[in-house]
């Protein structure tokens, strides 16, 4: 899938080589876009301060990763995934939520999610798509799929948006992926030292924050969970866990490995468990220079 008719960098220093090559926009709030086009600009700011529409000089149509990432991740980290793809061909949209943008997603996650909807739809040429989630990156796809939905009941004519869309995905990858029964645990977990007061701490408000802002917060938590369970978009998936994670439980990926091959997925459909953390750390090392 990767764009094989431009050069790559080569040699020892290639991360260097990429860095100089690569243009980096933000059409929105908490979306990201990384390409190695030059003459890709934002259309002129619309009255509410978003561009979501990309003018483009060219016929370069390369393969787009959408990233989405797990919580407090830090831009030297999802670099190495940046680069990673970047130096395969792709362009990569990084599409965030904060920790108070996901407790509250009808006015956080929930509108980056309708935004990011927007810059897909704005920009067809992005028409083969890989979507590689991590953690409660899960949350930002579903409430990305909520909103095609949703914009197809009022579709009178033609292939819906969700039909539209789902033609683009080629692929999906879901590391360490969190549902919502482990959203308190998960949360909490990757904002502090698991087992630390402060972890523990969160965990309860959590677990009481779901409990009390239900219209707000829980109901939207579960009605991703069902769509994202029910995989409306069948594409070639790869579920990655490690039986170490702190944060997402392999109960959470075999659960989803099942609920998929019931649906009629075993033939686009892989699981990989890693044991313990040094492998885990040594399957990413691989992947990453591969």
């Amino acid at each position: 899938m990767g764009n094989g008719g431009e050069e790559q960098p080569r040699g020892r220093d290639w991360q260097a080589q990429l860095s100089r090559l690569l243009h980096t926009l933000k059409p929105a709030l908490g979306i990201e876009l990384t390409t190695r086009s030059k003459s890709v600009r934002l259309q002129e700011v619309a009255e509410d301060g978003k561009s979501l529409r990309l003018v483009k000089d060219g016929e370069n149509k390369p393969p787009l990763v959408i990233l989405l990432p797990w919580l407090m991740s830090k831009q030297k980290h999802l670099r190495k995934y940046v680069d990673y793809y970047m130096k395969h061909g792709f362009d990569v949209v990084i599409v965030r939520t904060t920790p108070n943008q996901l407790m509250w997603p009808a006015k956080g996650a929930n509108p980056i999610a309708e935004d990011f909807v927007t810059f897909l739809q704005q920009n067809p040429e992005y028409d083969r798509l890989l979507v590689h989630g991590f953690s409660v990156g899960g949350y930002m796809w579903a409430a990305t799929l909520i909103r095609l939905l949703e914009l197809g009941k009022t579709h009178t004519s033609g292939i819906s948006p969700f039909d539209a869309m789902a033609k683009r995905v080629q692929g999906l990858i879901w590391d360490s992926v969190c549902d919502f029964d482990g959203l308190p645990s998960g949360v909490s977990r990757s904002i502090f030292t698991p087992g630390s007061m402060l972890c523990n701490a969160l965990e309860s408000y959590l677990t009481y924050h779901l409990k009390v802002f239900y219209d707000v917060a829980t109901q939207y938590y579960i009605r991703a969970s069902q769509v994202f369970h029910s995989a409306p978009i069948r594409s070639p998936s790869l579920l990655l866990f490690s039986m170490s994670d702190p944060i997402s439980t392999s109960k959470t990926s075999y659960g989803l490995y099942d609920a998929w091959t019931k649906l009629g997925m075993p033939g686009f459909l892989e699981i990989i468990g890693l044991i313990s953390s040094a492998q885990e750390n040594e399957f990413r090392m691989k992947a990453r220079s591969g």
